[in-house]
């Protein structure tokens, strides 16, 4: 048997209010089941999944901090020399002070 999506919502709301559960725990799990159901949902033809509200954001955040911001290195040399020049490259990067501003 499958719930449909408002179905689904009622029914995890109540099965956690019989079990004393806060309203917010209710909703912090009741949107993930949610979530869950949602990407369970048949796709357009051609996408790979179905992303839910704010998760592409997510994963291009997680991405910026694993792997950096990239910069054209004319930008980055600019940077550098500004740095240089103002004595502020101990707040460059470390790998930028080693490679352009000592």
């Amino acid at each position: 048997m499958r719930l449909k999506f408002g179905e689904l919502r009622v029914f995890c709301e109540q099965v956690f209010s019989a079990f004393g559960f806060s309203d917010a725990d209710s909703r912090t799990v009741t949107d993930v089941l949610f979530a869950a159901a949602l990407r369970e949902s048949s796709r357009a033809d051609g996408a790979e999944r179905i992303y839910v509200h704010g998760e592409k954001e997510e994963i291009a955040r997680r991405e910026v901090i694993e792997r950096g911001v990239p910069v054209q290195a004319k930008t980055w040399e600019e940077m550098c020399e500004i740095a240089s020049l103002t004595g502020t490259g101990d707040y460059l990067p470390s790998f930028a002070l080693l490679s352009c501003c000592l």
